[in-house]
């Protein structure tokens, strides 16, 4: 079923319509939402709305995956309303670049988790993979232990299945160190931040020796 379709649009459009709206299966209201995204008609907005206040993971991951689709001028204002948790790979992809591009700052901490991988996610999705570089170089060109924290912490849990294989090994300390080049430069311009900076920095310096 593709409703962007104007045949199956016209012939399904308003069942679909109910099911998202009413469904009590959200796994199948969250479908509905997601397919009547494709329509790209503004008529549907209410009902995105309305979705991403919904207790449902599934339903508002996919609400606002459809304003996003629908109005992308209106992602930034809704970037705050995904719990990453329970976000599926798809809505992933379509916030990680939004929330990079648009400096959403109340999200970077919960980006490093893709942030901190991006040259193995690189292998599996090139453009998550770049998106996910960009949130990496974004924070460590911010003053944000929080999100700083959360990349070295993350780094360290996987560091026993990492330091097995050398390139991999080799990998992650070169992107460390970049990040580390970036921090200090941080650092240097805003020097009144010294306390935070210096903590990240000390965090970042302890991860590399954690990968020699």
């Amino acid at each position: 079923m593709d409703l962007s379709n104007p045949e199956q649009l016209k012939a399904l459009g308003a069942d679909v319509e109910k099911l998202a709206a009413n469904d009590p299966k959200t796994l199948v209201q969250a479908a509905a939402i997601a397919a009547l995204a494709k329509t790209k008609d503004k008529k549907y907005m209410p009902l995105f709305e309305k979705g991403v206040n919904a207790v449902s993971n599934a339903v508002k991951g996919s609400s606002v995956g459809a304003i996003i689709a629908v109005d992308p001028a209106k992602a930034k204002a809704y970037a705050d309303k995904i719990d990453w948790k329970g976000a599926s790979e798809t809505l992933v992809g379509q916030m990680l670049p939004i929330i990079v591009q648009n400096k959403v700052t109340s999200q970077m901490s919960n980006i490093a988790q893709y942030a901190a991988f991006y040259p193995f996610i690189k292998f599996q999705n090139a453009e998550l993979g770049k998106s996910a570089e960009e949130g990496y170089n974004w924070i460590m060109s911010s003053d944000n232990l929080k999100a700083t924290e959360s990349i070295t912490k993350m780094l360290s849990r996987a560091k026993s299945d990492i330091t097995n294989n050398p390139q991999v090994k080799m990998m992650i300390s070169q992107m460390l160190k970049d990040g580390l080049n970036k921090k200090m430069e941080v650092l240097k311009q805003n020097p009144q931040n010294a306390g935070s900076l210096n903590k990240q920095i000390d965090l970042i310096n302890k991860s590399i020796e954690e990968f020699k």
